[in-house]
């Protein structure tokens, strides 16, 4: 998580403090965890994709977060796990 946190420029989302900073740029904040997930397929995406999760266990952040965004992020995430278990 450190690593994504650094290369994204993003605030500590493993603490409370972290996630009130994303209310002031939650879009910038989310463009960038999207797109991360979205377009590629390494430790940094698995690490959006928990943030992701830290962004939807607060009720403020989860009710700003527009669902067809996320879940058109995610969706390749679970289908390339799926592949990679069926390939195993």
């Amino acid at each position: 998580m450190k690593k994504l946190v650094d290369m994204l420029d993003l605030p500590d989302l493993t603490t409370k403090r972290g996630l009130k900073r994303c209310y002031h740029d939650f879009d910038v904040i989310m463009d960038k965890l999207l797109d991360k997930v979205s377009h590629h397929a390494d430790h940094l995406s698995t690490a959006a994709v928990l943030a992701l999760c830290r962004i939807c266990g607060d009720s403020g952040l989860c009710g700003m977060l527009e669902p067809s965004d996320a879940l058109s992020a995610l969706l390749p995430c679970f289908q390339q796990q799926t592949t990679l278990r069926e390939s195993s």
